[in-house]
């Protein structure tokens, strides 16, 4: 899985589990990288694979995180980039 969004809510006293929203909806991130620093508001783009939470619910377990909050463009590459991919795989 290829996502990017905002972290919306930290659910672990560690941070290493958080919720994202993509703009489409949130999904849960377990296992991330703990020398990455999750903070609110922050703009993430994750690699991973879908994984489910222990309740049932989707998740991601990332194998790669990046914050993009230095980015200003960031929204607009990110909205870019899935136009170029869905252009190209019709």
């Amino acid at each position: 899985i290829w996502i990017q969004g905002v972290i919306v809510s930290i659910l672990s006293p560690d941070g290493l589990c958080y919720l994202l929203d993509d703009g489409t909806g949130i999904i849960a991130v377990h296992g991330r990288d703990p020398k990455s620093n999750a903070e609110l508001g922050k703009q993430m783009m994750l690699l991973g694979k879908f994984a489910m939470s222990k309740d049932g619910t989707p998740a991601i377990r990332p194998h790669k995180e990046v914050d993009l909050s230095s980015q200003p463009l960031r929204e607009l590459l990110w909205m870019m980039e899935v136009i170029e991919c869905q252009s190209t795989h019709i």
